[in-house]
């Protein structure tokens, strides 16, 4: 009975044969010692009294029946003590040869959703790690960090840190990660639960959230410029001696200059941005050239060069230095929709690949905020249909080709790095919240 009954049609000429295993079936279902010995000898009690195989076989059936409700009965008042009637699939009622129906398989653990086949239950932080990295090892969805991390807002806003040496657990029941604590309990006690937390003093060893190599110009030298901040920025105006100035030159600047700024960066304008939906100017790149400090105050005021990637000229500008910008953002997806188009990519080659930086026409405006995730979608080409009788112009849907991760946010742009992508990237194509 117990291998016919599990996952098989219960048929009444089989129960005769098999009517000795239904008290073991019972068993299983969770009844005490005692409980089975009294139902054993009531079976046989009125085995004895019947007599004849059809009643015995009517009677069999009867406590399958019964024994199914009680496995109903069982799973919903004790869950952990319902057991499955066979080892690799449900129970199938119905006649031979008839219409079924089978019994819902139970729901997958929250981590089969989360993270991607064969993910390990922990992961040691090593140098050059990096948040993205580590969420697009393990999961299903990289941008889902905060809530795999169970994070606030508040610590969305203050990004937390994780350094070398640290050890991640994932939770494949609870489908979470957290760290462990820094000195491993003992085997007896068990794991608490951790959020990765600043170290003060320490920042600078924390894993960044993409390669900060890629993005370390991007931290503290100029990259775009507000066309109104363009034609007031200070400018430089002439040298003592020399026209192409480089490091240890001194230099003489006009314009609006605030006398608390010491140190400044010195640029020149770029190439303006063009939002590709309006025409707009969202602003102008600018072309790092070095930096300098003031020596001297008063209109004209002079400075002394620090340091020059390229050669500096008359009329390049200033703009006041700011302090690095982090490099640790919560991956995440954007909380409202936003989607818009690419507009540049920086050096000015025609089309981008992996790691390599894009404008988009969004920024703090439209509320994209470091860390967010976008899917970069290639912009459906126009073609020219002939093949039904006369020309006719469509446009191709976009097709998804990859993701990029903003890191730096102006007003009215933002700058994101692409972090995968399954073709190149032409300036046009479009993104959205994934």
């Amino acid at each position: 009975m117990k291998s016919e009954f599990r996952g098989k049609y219960c048929r009444i000429n089989q129960l005769d044969a098999e009517f000795e295993a239904i008290p073991t079936m019972a068993g299983s279902l969770g009844m005490t010692m005692p409980m089975l010995k009294k139902f054993n000898t009531a079976l046989s009690a009125l085995s004895d009294k019947l007599g004849n195989a059809p009643a015995r076989s009517i009677l069999g059936l009867g406590l399958v029946l019964q024994a199914c409700a009680l496995q109903a009965f069982i799973a919903v008042a004790s869950p952990a003590a319902a057991q499955p009637f066979g080892p690799t699939s449900n129970p199938t009622f119905g006649p031979p040869g008839g219409p079924s129906e089978r019994v819902a398989a139970p729901a997958p653990k929250a981590g089969n959703q989360v993270f991607v086949p064969n993910a390990p239950d922990r992961h040691t932080v090593v140098k050059g790690d990096t948040l993205w990295g580590i969420s697009a090892k393990y999961l299903q969805k990289p941008w889902q960090w905060p809530q795999i991390w169970q994070m606030n807002r508040e610590q969305i806003r203050n990004p937390h840190l994780i350094y070398p040496g640290q050890l991640i657990l994932l939770n494949k029941e609870t489908g979470t990660m957290s760290l462990a604590p820094s000195t491993p309990p003992a085997q007896t006690e068990p794991v608490t639960r951790l959020s990765p937390s600043i170290r003060s003093g320490v920042e600078s060893l924390a894993i960044p959230s993409i390669p900060a190599d890629a993005i370390e110009p991007f931290l503290t030298q100029p990259v775009l410029i507000d066309p109104q901040v363009a034609q007031s920025a200070p400018r430089v105006i002439g040298s003592a001696e020399r026209v192409l100035l480089s490091a240890g030159d001194e230099i003489y600047a006009a314009g609006a200059h605030d006398p608390k700024i010491v140190n400044y960066n010195v640029y020149r304008p770029g190439k303006a941005l063009r939002d590709p939906e309006n025409n707009e100017i969202l602003g102008y790149e600018a072309v790092y050239l070095g930096a300098a400090r003031v020596t001297r105050q008063g209109d004209p005021f002079t400075l002394q060069i620090s340091s020059t990637a390229l050669e500096i000229s008359i009329g390049d500008r200033l703009v006041a230095a700011t302090p690095q910008l982090s490099t640790s953002y919560v991956p995440r997806s954007p909380d409202k929709d936003i989607s818009g188009r690419i507009v540049s990519i920086y050096g000015g080659v025609a089309k981008a690949g992996r790691d390599q930086i894009v404008a988009l026409n969004r920024g703090a405006a439209e509320g994209v905020e470091p860390g967010h995730v976008f899917v970069v979608q290639t912009f459906g080409r126009t073609i020219v249909d002939r093949s039904n009788g006369a020309p006719q112009e469509i446009r191709l849907p976009d097709e998804v080709n990859g993701m990029m991760f903003v890191f730096r946010v102006f007003d009215k742009v933002s700058y994101a790095l692409i972090m995968n992508v399954t073709g190149p990237v032409t300036v046009g194509d479009r993104f959205k919240r994934p």
